[in-house]
């Protein structure tokens, strides 16, 4: 829903000449100007794992970090709490968290990964602020096609239940000197 049809009234309103120019711009500017700071901004996140608290869930799999102690093709599960910061303004999952969150996932449990080449994503349901997501990452089989690095599909989806948000399937580079 990202184009959403206001009617005549709001184009005849925005599209009139010097309309917004001239009446709303000077009025929202004395509005924005006239404000108080908020005393409880608090400090940007520094990284998305700082967006992002990922915790181990008992039974999920993989050490983190690395990757390297989880067997080939095992599951890795993660939860996180969803706060309103990671939501878009009707309250859901917003998307681009979703993806950020799934290629957190796969990049702290890659073994040495660099970079996400490629991601493919499907949405499929919602997660609202105040649940517990969890994040199943499912490495793929390798193919050895002359390039470094690896493969899995990724399902975001609400901890309760287990019902699916996104799935995504990624694709990383490894880190020069890695081995096959």
């Amino acid at each position: 829903m990202k184009y959403l049809k206001m009617g005549y009234p709001w184009d005849l309103l925005l599209n009139f000449p010097g309309m917004v120019d001239s009446q709303f711009v000077p009025l929202f500017r004395r509005r924005i100007l006239s404000q108080q700071p908020d005393a409880t901004l608090v400090e940007p996140p520094q990284s998305v794992r700082d967006v992002f608290q990922l915790r181990s869930v008992p039974g999920g799999g993989g050490g983190g970090g690395g990757g390297g102690a989880r067997p080939q093709g095992e599951k890795m599960r993660r939860e996180c709490s969803i706060s309103r910061e990671h939501c878009n303004p009707i309250g859901g999952l917003h998307g681009g968290a979703a993806c950020m969150l799934a290629e957190l996932a796969v990049l702290e449990n890659a073994p040495n990964p660099r970079a996400i080449k490629k991601i493919s994503t499907r949405f499929v349901g919602s997660i609202t602020h105040g649940q517990d997501a969890q994040v199943v990452v499912t490495p793929k089989p390798r193919v050895f096609d002359g390039t470094m690095g690896g493969k899995a599909e990724v399902a975001v989806q609400r901890a309760k239940d287990g019902e699916g948000m996104v799935l995504c399937d990624l694709a990383w580079a490894e880190s020069p000197g890695s081995k096959l």
